[in-house]
């Protein structure tokens, strides 16, 4: 599932990203502009809410989406028998881009409103953070709970990755 998932922020949500900031600004060249120097350097974003209301809001959507998750979890299977779905291509396919909806949402936004920095980084983030985080912790956690997983990964689920970054790496290319 981290490899659908990964796999799936770095061709989906990026190029999805990519080509709705491509036809948002189709007068404009975009530019990646780490250094935040660009054309918009005086003026500044003002926060819309405190750090405090922030942290409740995001403690108040973590706990809703755990419960939320919880529920799509158990009728995994329900929705399988009715939708004639294999349980196997909703976690695998279907889960993760779902799962992440609100995070490729926000990806494509910062793509419309032409700031490909905040774009790439959340697309590129996301999937570094599975990579380096997210298994694993999986590898490490199931360990602890007796279960045999390790990281030898099949050639499907190895090559489809390295084909993943090879693409990303040539279309982010700088010329």
């Amino acid at each position: 599932m981290e490899f659908s998932s990964s796999c799936s922020n770095l061709l989906l949500v990026l190029g999805t990203s990519l080509l709705c900031g491509g036809i948002a600004n189709i007068g404009e060249e975009q530019k990646y502009d780490r250094e935040g120097e660009g054309e918009n350097n005086g003026a500044e974003e003002e926060a819309v809410i405190g750090f405090w209301s922030g942290f409740a809001w995001l403690a108040g959507m973590t706990v809703f989406i755990a419960l939320l998750s919880e529920y799509v979890v158990d009728t995994i299977e329900d929705a399988s028998d009715s939708w004639g779905l294999s349980v196997s291509f909703l976690s695998i396919i279907l889960l993760p881009i779902v799962g992440n909806a609100a995070e490729h949402a926000g990806a494509i936004i910062f793509a419309f409103k032409n700031k490909l920095d905040i774009s790439l980084g959340v697309a590129l983030g996301s999937s570094t953070q599975i990579a380096m985080f997210v298994v694993p912790l999986c590898v490490t956690v199931s360990w602890g709970m007796g279960v045999n997983m390790d990281l030898n990964f099949n050639l499907l689920e190895t090559g489809s990755l390295a084909v993943a970054i090879i693409v990303t790496s040539f279309t982010l290319q700088v010329s």
